[in-house]
């Protein structure tokens, strides 16, 4: 019961290093942009931005310029993973082994290659020579010849990948295995595997590095301890460094080491047992195509500069206060500003696409210029806690933070007014009851929070997108990722569920925040195999008072200890394929809680898991290869609410 336990419980705390003291308000124009369900790529022209829509069959061209929608290109399949070199965009169907190859101005097929084998996880290529390459979900690399419409399946494992950026000449792989697996066969190791590690923190993820030959892959170096918990794999522009983004950070290995924390590890690319440094860890990273510049998106709130030769961190833009979200960040407008997706939830004005102008000095402008000729006028950044003053001549700061030049400052010209159209209306729901705090009923036409709906706020039969816009009683809205659907067919009450699969966090905050007694009522429904997490938190993972779960066939409770740890206690059996109302009642000054199934006698009283002073957020995770779960009527009640 202990190893279950451990090893999920650092999956959910938010990537937060940032002091809000510390971070630069900003704000530049925005367009109100959907969940791009795919994802995105950055064309050679400095420009061009293109977003794929798989549950459309559609790629969206934005022009980073003029800052707005330039066209959209419908296509014979469903877009999703894409990589640019020279003047063609390759796009991975989804759910398909089939590469689509474009052109990528006009996003017309010029061919078709098909793997052969499971369905495409990433792609990666070199911008302007070499192979393409391709990983699956079973792990399997594939190098793609274009030309000859051709795709060889290598002795290299991975999912996440990255061709070496300089020369083409090495191919970087990383695996964040599941949870569920002790070993994994790499083909050239010594003894022929890497032996997966894990611990308190989470499961290791590791990195490869391979020659390239022809279209042979040669394995030439490991690193077996690369992250906890890892979203994703960068090689800074230079080739010398690799990272990997997290949700765990690094930590020191099992075998012993101090260290450690939410960082992000950088590793030599010329020997990734050799570590070069650290930044801190964030949801992704993005690397200037022409300066030396690196940006760090924590959450689709903040984005933090850094120096990718020498890791020193410079300045923090603060872009939102309630967004949640780690899919788009690239640069655009010829590498004058950043383009920065955080969200879609019509009703915080903070989310959506931002294109925000970056401060540039005047070296900065003439080697931009040099790369894509004339620039845009310079604009300056409008911060609502820092208004631009007159014009004076200073020491200009490099976006990395530090000082360049004395140079005339430049004159700031006056923004664009906010691209932001109208909002869809709000979702007319019913009030909520006397005594109910806050309820998500997954429904559109009957149940609750259902009947008298302007605009219906679960997208059923969907998935990869957000849910729950207007429901009385939440800050925001449902997260939108590819592994949860809302289904018509599985129902506990009214006309809708969601099914949650994969290793997947589903959370969501309600209003009021609590400090005393009340209650959470979910309703839950488990495949055989299934399994499911249920923190109740105030803000993160180390703040969970209540924490819950289905393993095995049986509804399980931890009876914490106030740091973390406990001893998980079963309290009800769970038969598969059946629906059953958990309830939980919280007592926040005491620090205990129960649970009850239907209307069964309450167990309990169990301890919090760690000590917080209120709660005010329900999240739920599933992991590896399970069954998943799914979710219906969740109703956060006071204490004498019904």
């Amino acid at each position: 019961m202990k190893r279950f336990f451990v090893l999920l419980a650092l999956l959910v705390i938010p990537v937060t290093t940032v002091s809000a003291a510390d971070a630069i308000p900003v704000k530049g124009n925005m367009l109100r942009m959907p969940y791009p369900g795919g994802l995105w790529a950055s064309l050679p022209d400095g420009v061009t931005l293109v977003v794929s829509y798989p549950d459309k069959g559609q790629l969206v061209y934005y022009d980073t310029l003029a800052e707005k929608e330039a066209k959209r290109v419908d296509l014979d399949f469903q877009p999703a993973y894409m990589a640019v070199q020279g003047d063609t965009l390759f796009v991975a169907g989804r759910g398909s082994s089939a590469v689509h190859v474009l052109d990528a101005k006009t996003g017309k097929e010029k061919k078709e290659i098909i793997l052969g084998g499971d369905a495409i996880a990433n792609l990666a290529c070199h911008p302007t020579k070499g192979l393409l390459y391709a990983s699956t979900q079973t792990l399997q690399v594939f190098a793609v010849d274009p030309a000859a419409g051709t795709a060889t399946k290598t002795g290299a494992t991975g999912n996440f990948l990255v061709v070496d950026p300089v020369d083409a000449k090495a191919l970087f792989t990383g695996v964040q295995p599941p949870i569920n697996q002790d070993t994994i066969y790499i083909k050239d190791l010594p003894d022929g595997r890497i032996k997966i590690y894990f611990d308190d923190w989470g499961v290791r993820a590791f990195v490869l590095k391979y020659a390239v030959d022809g279209k042979e892959l040669k394995l030439v170096s490991s690193q077996k301890n690369a992250a906890v918990n890892a979203w994703s794999l960068a090689v800074t522009p230079d080739g010398k460094k690799v990272l990997m983004p997290s949700g765990g950070g690094w930590r020191p290995p099992v075998e012993g080491g101090t260290g450690g924390g939410y960082i992000c590890a950088a590793f030599s690319t010329e020997k990734l047992e050799a570590r070069l440094g650290e930044i801190p860890t964030a949801a992704n990273i993005t690397f200037h195509p022409v300066l030396n510049m690196g940006v760090l998106n924590h959450q689709g709130r903040d984005l933090q500069f850094f120096n990718p030769k020498s890791l020193i961190v410079g300045k923090t833009w603060h872009v939102a206060d309630g967004a949640d979200s780690r899919a788009l960040v690239a640069f655009g407008g010829k590498g004058t500003k950043i383009v920065f997706w955080n969200g879609d939830n019509p009703t915080n004005p903070q989310e959506g696409l931002h294109f925000l102008p970056l401060d540039l000095t005047a070296d900065d402008r003439a080697a931009l210029t040099k790369v894509y000729g004339k620039l845009p006028d310079p604009v300056v950044i409008v911060s609502p806690a820092k208004p631009a003053g007159p014009e004076k001549t200073m020491p200009e700061k490099s976006a990395t933070g530090g000082l360049t030049t004395t140079v005339p400052a430049v004159k700031p010209v006056a923004a664009k007014p906010e691209v932001v159209p109208a909002a869809k209306p709000a979702v007319e729901v019913a009030t909520l009851p006397k005594g109910v705090i806050a309820i998500a009923g997954f429904n559109n036409k009957k149940g609750l929070n259902s009947g008298k709906a302007v605009d219906l706020p679960y997208p059923l039969g969907k998935n990869g997108v957000r849910g729950g816009y207007g429901e009385p009683g939440w800050v925001d809205v449902w997260p939108g990722e590819t592994l949860i659907k809302y289904v018509t067919d599985v129902v506990g009450e009214g006309d809708g569920a969601v099914n949650i699969t994969g290793t997947t966090n589903y959370g969501r905050k309600w209003t009021e925040r609590q400090t005393g007694q009340f209650r959470v009522e979910v309703m839950a429904r488990s495949p055989k195999g299934g399994d499911v997490l249920c923190y109740v938190m105030e803000d993160s993972d180390l703040t969970t008072g209540p924490f819950w779960g289905v393993k095995n066939g049986k509804f399980e409770a931890l009876d914490g200890n106030g740091s973390g740890q406990g001893n998980w206690k079963e309290f009800s059996p769970c038969k598969p394929d059946t629906w059953y109302t958990v309830k939980v009642a919280v007592d926040i000054e005491k620090q205990t809680w129960t649970a009850a199934v239907d209307n069964g006698k309450p167990a309990g009283p169990f301890k919090f898991r760690y000590k917080p002073t209120a709660l005010q957020r329900i999240n739920f995770l599933t992991h590896g290869d399970a069954k998943g779960i799914y979710l219906d009527a969740i109703r956060i009640l006071a204490a004498d609410g019904k």
